[in-house]
């Protein structure tokens, strides 16, 4: 049951990260959004600020990519508990 515990735990924490990373991302785009006109490859300020919210999303999907781990783990620590109850520990 404590490894159960520990998943729950790394769940959460993953949550928090996904979070704030999609709040990184939120807010540099922002960021690129707010950059002086024309917003293409020929403004360097624009550039440099979408590249950031490029790098950012990276962290986000590594962070998402993390979490849906972190959940998988816990649905097959709650299977196998499941598993267990029902059939009853036979070792």
């Amino acid at each position: 049951m404590s490894q159960y515990f520990k998943i729950l735990s790394d769940v959460d924490a993953a949550r928090n990260e996904v979070e704030k990373a999609r709040r990184a991302a939120d807010d540099s785009l922002n960021r690129a959004k707010s950059a002086p006109k024309p917003h293409e490859i020929t403004n360097p300020a624009f550039v440099a600020l979408f590249e950031a919210h490029q790098r950012d999303r990276e962290v986000l999907f590594a962070a998402m990519r993390t979490f849906d781990r972190a959940q998988e783990s816990l649905q097959s620590v709650e299977q196998n508990t499941i598993s267990v109850e029902d059939h009853g520990d036979h070792s």
